[in-house]
């Protein structure tokens, strides 16, 4: 059936000729009407794009053909007191990957193969983590130095394959005040001790240079493209000469493992400047290779560690007493045979003595006799000067993590309160502030401000700042200090700091033994041991304190902290003779350029090749690492000879036993710590026998001569 409609519109159409050129007409204007319409919302866009959005599409277009590269500062360098480098900035390769360009996936395997040798992460783990990574960007390792970084350099040659130089912390000296000086992050900020503190000093600023982009993507530099150079950071002296703190990290380290302590401290001070010459704690830490560290391990204990001081305070009660002219040294007192009885307390000596001088009564480290003269002092005079030593004060030293210590606060300072605190209980300081207390004693009186920080310099040199030696206040008059440094150098010499003592050379101290507060009550099997004191006394250059967390050879200041300052002060001085220089030293040291030989028998070849780098000696034998037993030397200990001579050591040899001297043989080991007579005895293939703590007291062999049995005694 034929549809009515159509035919009758296909009638019209043919009917009516004029509507057929209209409705063309009118096809045409539609189709007119399109273009015009088109031709504007094109104008309009591109006056969009060029008018109104012109700089976002400029920018576009400046991000295709140019890129904006950072210029990295350089973060300022470390040194110590004399100029030696201790941190400074390296360059080291970081590696990355763009997985949409690199996609051959043996080259892949390969890479991830070589990231997994240096950073011990699983193969697997890496291709995993490239694979689920949408980014054109992933970092595969970071800082890698050495042998690691040609072991991923040999990939530059693929594209996709990234290799950026980029800034890293070098420190010259290993552990070496690692606490103080600190560590940096991956991307180079300070996260500990001065670089920590002095970061935005040190970091400076980054510039950028913006380059061309060529059409294969590398960047090329243009004189006329904008540039802003990089501030480099400043650089800081330290007030801490790096092998004193050697010297001293050292004798801690040994000091702590002798002694079985958890942990040491020492700090050492100039007391007329308030200059910090080492502070050092153990364990401590490889700032270059932080993969092994404990974070416990970097913690600075003479800032951040409080305890109660015990004995070594009791130069504070001595010294308000002298100061408010209440006791002499030769005035009488009573120890009460060593017992003190006062409401639930008792208080004990260790060395029990009865009527006696206080000369001898603070030789003994007599608790008893300080107490009773604590409650002698007016209450707020006693209080004021526990103050005015800085005890619960901080120091403001320019390290981050300083704690104030524990003090009451005045009015509640009640007479059991002044009791305890008279022989160093009930209230609790740093390292740093006792050794501040005795810097003050060997400084005639007079606090000075401690300071690590000696000057601040720009890149070209030029001083920033310098800080100079500030006085805090006269505490004690000069007599008085004169007065208490007799007092302490009779410690040392007659009584229990005697393992101090160093033959011709005036030491003052004091021993501390402090039972050590746990959960409220005082533990007997826990204690603090230190020893705190300076020399030389007639003329003082430096102020050490000993402190040892926890030893369990012996529990003793004075048998396991006082041989640590002695030895410290007696390498010292062997370095730096010039400070015990006066008329009955000058002919034995005149000389810079000579040196007093230390005692290497007992020592690894590598702990003594150690120290005759300080020393400035030199060796035959260059296997620096031999942990081999040094058993003979030449020259002798003691003996007086010039830097740069040759020391020749001598370790177990397969001689004859009828070809061996006595010595050899059977070598005497009076003297000698417990560790280096056994590390001797056993080199000699010698079984050991050992009763008792401390020093080689007296030895007895087998008949045979095989065994030795050596008797210790502190």
């Amino acid at each position: 059936m034929n549809n009515p409609f159509t035919k009758s519109t296909d009638k019209n159409d043919t009917q009516n000729p004029d509507l057929s050129i209209k409705k063309k007409i009118w096809k045409v204007y539609l189709v007119l009407a399109l273009i015009v319409i088109g031709f504007f919302i094109v104008i309009i866009k591109l006056f969009k794009i060029q008018i109104i959005d012109y700089d976002y599409y400029k920018a576009k277009a400046v991000q295709q053909h140019e890129s904006k590269v950072v210029l990295k500062a350089i973060r300022g360098n470390i040194y110590d007191r004399n100029g030696r480098i201790v941190a400074s900035t390296i360059s080291r390769f970081s590696f990355a990957i763009d997985p949409k360009v690199l996609t051959n996936k043996e080259v892949i395997d390969s890479i991830a193969n070589s990231v997994s040798k240096i950073t011990k992460e699983s193969k697997a783990n890496i291709i995993k983590d490239i694979k689920n990574n949408k980014s054109s960007f992933i970092w595969l390792v970071r800082n890698v130095k050495g042998t690691d970084a040609l072991e991923l350099l040999k990939y530059d040659t693929h594209n996709g394959f990234i290799v950026n130089k980029e800034p890293a912390r070098n420190y010259a000296f290993g552990t070496a005040a690692s606490q103080t000086i600190g560590i940096t992050n991956i991307d180079n900020k300070g996260l500990l001790g001065i670089e920590l503190e002095f970061d935005s000093i040190l970091s400076g600023e980054d510039g950028y240079a913006v380059m061309n982009r060529d059409a294969l993507g590398r960047l090329r530099p243009m004189a006329d493209l904008p540039r802003v150079e990089p501030k480099h950071g400043n650089s800081i002296q330290l007030t801490i000469d790096i092998i004193l703190q050697r010297i001293v990290e050292f004798e801690l380290k040994q000091g702590v493992e002798n002694s079985g302590a958890e942990s040491g401290t020492v700090v050492a001070i100039e007391p007329n400047s308030g200059e910090i010459m080492a502070i050092a704690s153990f364990p401590n830490f490889n700032p270059n290779d932080m993969t092994i560290s404990d974070p416990n391990f970097m913690k600075n204990r003479a800032i951040g560690d409080i305890y109660e001081p015990g004995s070594t305070f009791k130069i504070i009660t001595a010294a308000a007493a002298i100061e408010e002219d209440i006791i002499h040294p030769d005035d009488m007192v009573d120890g009460l045979n060593g017992t003190l009885h006062y409401k639930d307390y008792t208080i004990v000596d260790d060395h029990p003595i009865g009527r006696v001088t206080f000369k001898e009564a603070f030789a003994k480290s007599s608790n008893i006799v300080l107490s009773n003269l604590a409650l002698r002092l007016p209450e707020n005079k006693f209080y004021k000067y526990i103050r005015d030593f800085g005890v619960g004060i901080n120091t403001n030293i320019e390290l981050p993590g300083e704690v104030s210590g524990k003090l009451k606060s005045a009015d509640k300072f009640d007479v059991s309160s002044r009791m305890f605190a008279g022989y160093g209980y009930g209230i609790a300081l740093t390292p740093l502030q006792l050794a501040m207390v005795y810097a003050t004693v060997a400084n005639y009186g007079t606090l000075y401000k401690p300071y690590i920080v000696k000057n601040i310099f720009n890149p070209s040199g030029k001083n920033i700042k310098e800080n100079e030696p500030q006085k805090i206040r006269n505490v004690i008059s000069k007599e008085s200090s004169e007065i208490l440094t007799n007092l302490l150098v009779n410690v040392v010499d007659k009584g229990t700091g005697i393992n101090a003592k160093i033959n011709g050379i005036k030491v003052a101290g004091k021993t501390g033994t402090a039972q050590q507060l746990v959960d409220g009550s005082y533990k007997n099997k826990k204690y603090t041991a230190s020893f705190a004191g300076f020399f030389p006394a007639d003329n003082p250059k430096l102020a050490i304190v000993v402190i040892l967390d926890k030893p369990t050879s012996s529990y003793y200041g004075g048998s396991v902290a006082a041989p640590i300052f002695r030895n410290i002060a007696q390498k010292w001085v062997s370095i730096e003779p010039s400070i015990i220089l006066n008329e009955n030293t000058k002919n034995y040291f005149q000389s810079p350029d000579s040196v007093i030989v230390p005692n290497f028998k007992g020592m690894s070849f590598k702990d003594a090749y150690y120290f005759m780098n300080i020393y400035g000696l030199t060796t035959d034998n260059k296997d620096s690492n031999s942990t081999r037993i040094i058993l003979r030397q030449d020259p002798a200990a003691g003996s007086k000879i010039n830097k740069h001579t040759t020391i020749y050591f001598g370790f177990k040899n397969n001689k004859e036993p009828n070809l061996m001297t006595a010595e050899e043989l059977y070598p005497n080991l009076i003297g000698f710590s417990s560790r280096r007579a056994i590390n001797i005895l056993h080199s000699n293939g010698v079984k050991v026998i050992a009763k008792g703590k401390g020093k080689v007291v007296q030895q007895i062999w087998s008949s045979d001569k095989k065994t030795c049995t050596i008797i210790l005694k502190n």
